[in-house]
Order: structure tokens, then sequence, then C-alpha cells
């Protein structure tokens, strides 16, 4: 699309796929966007095992989950945590990840591989102790 205003600008629109759970090859890699994947699963228990075998194989800085079931809420809090990756349940407006990042290279729980530091273990190398946080809008 052409700006008129600003003839050499490089631009893009945000991209939707849909990958089948099968695939992890193709939703297990750093994707660069604007770029979503609708990854199809046979249920939330598929759903949240690949959430938090993901961020325990690949990193996770957070993860955002929308649920009203307590018993859901409780399973992803329980995968994410050993999983090392903070949760933000059902938040709405904008939505930022850089509440885990200190500093640009002093950041996340230190729990799982997206951590090469953490703000939160002092230790800064040994994962004895990591803190995962979990937050929801206030009712």
């Amino acid at each position: 699309m052409d700006n008129p205003t600003f003839k050499n600008a490089r631009t893009c629109s945000p991209s939707i796929f849909e990958v089948e759970a099968s695939r992890v090859e193709q939703y297990s890699q750093e994707l660069f966007g604007p770029i979503m994947l609708v990854i199809k699963t046979k249920n939330t228990q598929e759903s949240i095992h690949l959430a938090a075998q993901a961020a325990r194989e690949h990193g996770a800085i957070s993860c955002g989950a929308y649920t009203t079931d307590q018993t859901v809420k409780e399973q992803i809090m329980d995968e994410m945590s050993l999983a090392g990756t903070p949760v933000s349940f059902n938040l709405t407006g904008g939505i930022y990840v850089n509440q885990n990042a200190g500093f640009s290279d002093f950041h996340v729980t230190g729990g799982n591989p997206a951590g090469n530091a953490s703000f939160t273990n002092p230790e800064f190398v040994i994962k004895r102790f990591t803190w995962v946080g979990f937050r929801e809008p206030a009712l």
C-alpha cells in the first residue's frame, strides 16, 4: 500500500495462520510479525500442555490466558509455574510483556530459556529459586 506522505515507507499487515497441533516445527520457533498463530488442539488440556511444553523447551517471557473456569485457571497456573512463566489472566486493553523485563538483559523469571538472567534470583545463574507471578484485573 502506498503512503503519499511517506513514499519510501515499509509497511506490513498483520497475518493470522491456522496450524495443526501436530506441526510443532511451525509454531515452536520465533516468528517476527505482526504474526498470530491459531493452533488447533483437541481440547483445553492439550492447549495448556503445548503452551507449557513450548515455554519449558524454548522459553516464554509471559503468557496471556482467558478463562472463566476456576479449574482450568488452576491447571494453567500449575503448568505455567512449572514452566517458569508468569501468567496474566483475563486482561483487557493493552497487554505488555515488559512488566517482566526490568532491564533489556535482566529479565523474566530465570526459570525457562527466555530468561538469561532474573530480577528475582540474586544468583542469576542458579535455577534453584525462581518466582512466577500471576495477575488478573480487580473485580
